[in-house]
């Protein structure tokens, strides 16, 4: 009897120490399946990171390199514009298109729409954003920023002579833009040429006419000082931007194992891009 006793007592006890054995290796796999799942989310966060700071510095080359170009001269012609245009534009990136718009004032206004219509062979006017979001031939005030040049032509021709000025404040603010003397991006936008609910993003900079070395001798140094002193404001240099062609792009490949989504949170009701 006792040897019985003694004997299922070892059986027990080494199914217990057999069991706590299981337990612990499962724990322990468990632990190394979720630290590889960590791991793998941060890798996969860090490269998708790095991919979508590539494609923003990609745009903001692309503005850059044409602000070059107006700063370089002041009276560029649409096929300089539009050569240059085309040595930068990429059809694969997340580019649509490529823009320039002038600074007109009010006195201007109908030598500049008759000028324009002519080099541009279509009837050429300045037309503004209403609250509704319809366009309607522009309101008289001091100056306009219509877009002029615009590259590739084709499919965005609807956004021809729309004032920058009339974007809603909320969604970019052209004083914003000349203030900064950088790139800026605007809020998520439904673009004036794209019937389809797919909203996309304005680069813009503002060009200033190049800075006498006299004043800029004095003002160096100097603070808090509004970079219109610096220089007659041209015109601003825009990059319209749809990327939803690339998180596409970055969702179909393959050594991505992480689903995501992004969203803009910099407005009071984030949106989701």
């Amino acid at each position: 009897e006792q040897l019985k006793l003694a004997k299922r007592l070892f059986v027990g006890f080494t199914s217990l120490l057999g069991a706590l054995a299981i337990f612990l290796l499962l724990k322990a796999s468990q632990y190394e399946q979720q630290h590889y799942r960590q791991a793998l989310f941060n890798q996969s966060k860090v490269e998708i990171e790095r991919l979508i700071l590539d494609e923003v510095d990609s745009v903001v080359n692309n503005i850059n390199s044409l602000s070059a170009l107006f700063k370089a001269s002041e009276d560029v012609s649409l096929t300089e514009f539009n050569l240059f245009s085309k040595s930068i534009f990429n059809p694969d990136s997340s580019v649509r298109a490529l823009e320039w718009a002038p600074i007109i004032s009010f006195s201007q206004r109908a030598i500049f729409e008759k000028k324009s219509s002519e080099i541009l062979q279509q009837k050429f006017q300045i037309k503004e954003l209403i609250g509704n979001g319809e366009i309607a031939l522009a309101q008289p005030r001091n100056q306009y920023a219509p877009l002029y040049y615009i590259y590739p032509q084709y499919g965005n021709q609807e956004a021809l002579g729309l004032d920058v000025y009339s974007n809603p404040k909320y969604i970019l603010s052209m004083q914003a833009v000349v203030d900064s003397g950088d790139v800026i991006a605007s809020a998520p936008i439904t673009l004036v040429q794209d019937q389809l609910a797919m909203p996309g993003m304005l680069f813009s900079k503002a060009i200033f006419s190049p800075f006498r070395g006299a004043e800029l001798s004095q003002e160096v140094g100097q603070q808090k000082l509004s970079l219109i002193k610096k220089g007659k404001l041209l015109g601003f240099v825009v990059a319209v931007v749809q990327l939803d062609s690339f998180f596409n792009r970055l969702a179909q490949q393959k050594e991505q194992e992480v689903s995501f989504f992004i969203q803009d949170v910099s407005s009071v009701q984030p949106f989701i891009l």
